[in-house]
């Protein structure tokens, strides 16, 4: 068999925890006897498994996630003996885990192969020597606390809450946020896949838009690269066919990673269009890599969009600058949703969820989804789905509300990262925007100090510029392009908060920035999702008492940012009469949250500078009172329906 043939690891796994940093090397070792340890499901979360054996009660009723709290402090083993397939006999052998969550030490056989702290990044390792073929092999993962792990390496760099976050490659909110539980994840939460390489594999295809004439029948200047793993001495040839004709074929002779670029020109080209502007219309690649008999031996497939994308961020003329996407040539008014994880145990988050909530988005109008930057980067169907359907995507990369560390070793991650993540979405149509962080610039004195910062002014931009050159970049958001205090309303893009006040006041409605990336009013969710926050208790009312407090963003006890003090206020504020039950209550701040939606989107859509508008945030990760318009898991509140009205008024009235 010379065909590359790829084989998960699924069924089988055991599950331990124990105290960390203790010694517990002989849980790697081969002869230990795991017949008493938890079953475990990967890819997962130990929070799954557990829940799962009813070891812990589910942490989304009521206060239950501070009794899981412990988890986090213990170090977590995984094991699992298998024998690779009988084919797998020759050539080359990956051993790939697609998702480590987080401070990972991995074994094979008792001797330690990787080690690895980064759950957005996979971990890719060579076992071609250490594997046994035709017998069994005893795989063992430890994950270290990520509590006490991350202060192994400790930085003298501030953050505004959450330390020892900022010392994790991890998704930032799993340490508490005012959108989600303090609930720190932790497992083998993307699939794990042994791949075999016979001769040769397809390690990766892009394509990218080099130039575009959209006028009359319109054509473009299409790239592809296409890069080639070859493990043997005989020559492969790899074939590229696009949109129904052959492009072209190479070949290479020597071992080694080797890349191959295609170059053609596409006439009365159907371009990729965002929702609301045309069709997002796509055509079919395929790779193929053969032999010297012409057997294949690895294959891949896709589809891409046409389209170029920029972001007009000239002068105004009035002080300020433009923050305006530019579509194939044509200005656009953005308009859409802040995408947050559409669950807080990311691990759970299914392609058949994030594919409804990516129609509602759709169905609602929206055009542009915000990939905010205290989550995960998303599965790669996401994407798929948005270029399906035409969401534009703005792209954070996961950091968020902090300064973070500026050393060597950590940037060094950051780029291995960036290198991966933006390789990775690089040929989606949908990627319109990269953007370095979420609200970090905030996090410092000053705008000049915010300027030093290694990773967004420097890291990022250079590995943006050198792999997806024709997507534009921004350092963070809010954004000044003229270098003046984060959030200034003279220059450029805004986020809008003030909780506790009408969506009617000044502060909303007399702002003038060039771009709203955050703007939010809260509204509880349904009565059913309520009553999820209590489990078998009635909900009180007056809304006064810990669980409610806990399901309105103080559990990370802060009481500063949303918590139903806020939610009264906004009721007040707004001229109504605070509501005496529990169903009133629902009723009237999700009417409230209505008018915020629509009023907000028509207004700023009026302004002729104003280059969109993104509403806080489509979907919550769990059941609680907050900005979502979707409550969980598929709670659809009012302001959806009076969102949707006002973006699709406002795409016409700037067609």
């Amino acid at each position: 068999m010379k065909r590359t043939e790829t084989r998960q690891l699924r069924s089988g796994w055991k599950l331990c925890w124990a105290e960390y940093a203790c010694n517990t090397d002989e849980y790697a070792s081969e002869k230990l006897d795991d017949s008493g340890w938890l079953d475990a499901a990967v890819p997962g979360d130990v929070h799954l498994d557990l829940m799962r054996l009813r070891l812990i009660d589910d942490p989304f009723v009521g206060t239950n996630a501070d009794n899981a709290l412990w988890m986090e402090q213990k170090d977590w083993w995984y094991r699992l003996k298998f024998q690779p397939p009988e084919e797998f006999h020759n050539g080359s052998l990956r051993l790939v885990f697609h998702g480590l969550d987080c401070f990972a030490s991995v074994y094979l056989n008792g001797v330690e192969i990787a080690r690895h702290e980064n759950m957005f990044t996979p971990c890719d390792v060579d076992v071609t020597h250490a594997l046994r073929r035709g017998s069994d092999n005893v795989l063992a993962v430890k994950l270290a606390s990520p509590l006490f792990a991350p202060l192994e390496n400790p930085s003298r760099q501030a953050t505004w809450w959450g330390h020892p976050r900022q010392l994790a490659r991890k998704a930032q909110m799993s340490y508490g946020w005012d959108i989600a539980p303090r609930l720190v994840t932790i497992g083998i939460w993307r699939p794990v896949e042994l791949i075999h390489i016979p001769a040769a594999r397809v390690s990766d295809a892009w394509m990218r838009t080099r130039s575009l004439n959209a006028e009359g029948k319109p054509s473009a200047d299409v790239s592809a690269g296409i890069a080639v793993e070859v493990v043997s001495g005989a020559p492969v040839t790899v074939t590229f066919e696009a949109a129904g004709r052959g492009i072209g074929r190479r070949q290479f002779t020597t071992p080694g990673l080797h890349e191959a670029t295609f170059d053609w020109k596409m006439d009365d080209v159907m371009l990729w269009w965002p929702n609301g502007y045309g069709q997002p219309n796509l055509y079919p690649y395929r790779v193929t890599l053969t032999d010297a008999a012409d057997e294949i031996l690895d294959e891949r497939s896709g589809h891409f969009g046409v389209r170029t994308v920029a972001l007009d961020a000239s002068p105004n003329g009035a002080g300020g600058h433009n923050f305006k996407f530019v579509i194939n040539g044509r200005e656009i008014f953005a308009c859409g949703w802040n995408w947050t994880p559409p669950d807080a145990i990311f691990a759970r988050s299914t392609p058949q969820r994030r594919a409804e909530l990516l129609e509602l988005a759709r169905a609602s109008g929206a055009n542009m989804l915000r990939v905010w930057g205290g989550g995960v980067y998303e599965a790669q169907d996401f994407y798929d789905a948005a270029d399906r359907l035409g969401l534009l995507v703005w792209q954070d990369f996961m950091f968020a509300c902090s300064q973070y560390p500026q050393d060597e070793r950590f940037l060094s991650e950051v780029r291995r990262e960036a290198e991966y993540v933006v390789k990775s979405l690089r040929s989606h149509p949908s990627l319109a925007l990269w953007c370095g962080d979420n609200e970090c610039d905030m996090c410092y004195p000053d705008a000049a100090q915010a300027a030093m910062n290694r990773i967004n002014r420097a890291a990022l931009p250079q590995i943006v510029s050198s792999l997806s050159p024709d997507v534009p970049y921004i350092p963070t958001s809010p954004y000044s392009p003229a270098g003046r205090k984060y959030n200034d309303p003279t220059d450029s893009e805004m986020h809008l908060w003030k909780h506790g006040a009408s969506h009617a006041d000044a502060y909303f409605m007399d702002a003038k920035p060039a771009f709203i990336s955050e703007i939010g009013f809260l509204s509880l969710p349904g009565l059913k999702t309520v009553k999820m926050m209590f489990g078998d208790a009635a909900p009180p009312w007056p809304p006064e008492g810990r669980v409610w407090d806990f399901h309105a963003s103080d559990c990370i006890r802060i009481r500063f940012f949303r918590g139903m003090k806020h939610l009264l206020k906004d009721v007040e504020a707004c001229g109504r009469a605070l509501p005496d039950s529990l169903e009133q209550a629902v009723e009237t701040t999700q009417e409230l949250q209505a008018e915020a939606c629509r009023e907000w989107v028509e207004a700023h859509s009026k302004r002729p500078e104003c280059g969109g508008i993104l509403l806080w945030n489509l979907c919550d990760c769990w059941p609680q009172m907050s900005d979502a318009v979707i409550g969980w898991p598929l709670d659809v509140k009012k302001a959806y329906q009076a969102a949707s009205e006002a973006f699709r008024n406002a795409v016409k009235s700037r067609l």
